[in-house]
């Protein structure tokens, strides 16, 4: 993927606006979309491309990046067959809070669907989100995570999330 890619962000609270925020500013083509729109009103103005509704933002996307407050409200969402549809050939990044079990089960349906699936967590403000506060800092946790990665049983039976790891 380029900074080309189109990059959706659902979600606009605090975490998702910021997301959306720092990769429009990388020069990623961002669309935004929020049930609540006055949440969007302020990226509209930065720029941002806001949905008018979730469909339309997955339609535009090749990288979708879900930013809810829980896995209900992404389910909600995504698990209809239309957006399944949509979502077929993407790349969907979950980033809501959740539990293994969760990721687990996002996981097996987005493989069902055709759809690439990446299960994380934010550990962090969004007031970080986009700053220079330390790449190496940023080199560092990668290389602990290839490490944690490297060695989880789930990842040899093909579960792609740390988080499923953390299950095992």
């Amino acid at each position: 993927m380029t900074m080309n890619s189109k990059v959706t962000v659902i979600g606009a609270g605090r975490m998702g606006s910021a997301l959306a925020t720092a990769l429009f500013h990388k020069g990623f083509s961002t669309t935004v979309w929020n049930r609540a729109g006055a949440k969007t009103e302020f990226l509209s103005r930065l720029g941002l491309h806001v949905a008018r509704n979730v469909e339309e933002s997955v339609r535009e996307a090749d990288i979708v990046i879900v930013s809810l407050s829980d896995y209900s409200s992404t389910r909600q969402l995504l698990l209809q067959p239309d957006m399944e549809a949509a979502l077929r050939g993407k790349i969907v990044v979950q980033l809501s809070s959740g539990t293994p079990k969760e990721a687990r089960e996002m996981d097996t349906w987005a493989r069902q669907c055709g759809i690439a699936y990446l299960d994380g967590a934010i550990l962090g403000s969004p007031e970080w989100v986009g700053t220079a506060s330390g790449p190496s800092r940023r080199a560092k946790v990668r290389m602990i995570s290839h490490a944690f990665l490297s060695f989880c049983p789930a990842r040899r039976l093909g579960v792609r999330s740390l988080r499923a790891c953390r299950a095992v």
